[in-house]
């Protein structure tokens, strides 16, 4: 019982992880572009 709990966290973990990163690259992306055209309108 102990062992299938173990395996949904790590499971969960793993799964918060990735949308952890997605998330991150694409604020990242999304600041750039921002900048980008911030710098490019003038």
């Amino acid at each position: 019982m102990s062992l299938n709990l173990d395996w949904s966290n790590t499971k969960i973990a793993r799964i918060s992880y990735l949308t952890f990163r997605f998330y991150i690259i694409h604020c990242r992306i999304y600041i750039s572009s921002l900048l980008y055209f911030r710098l490019y309108s003038n």
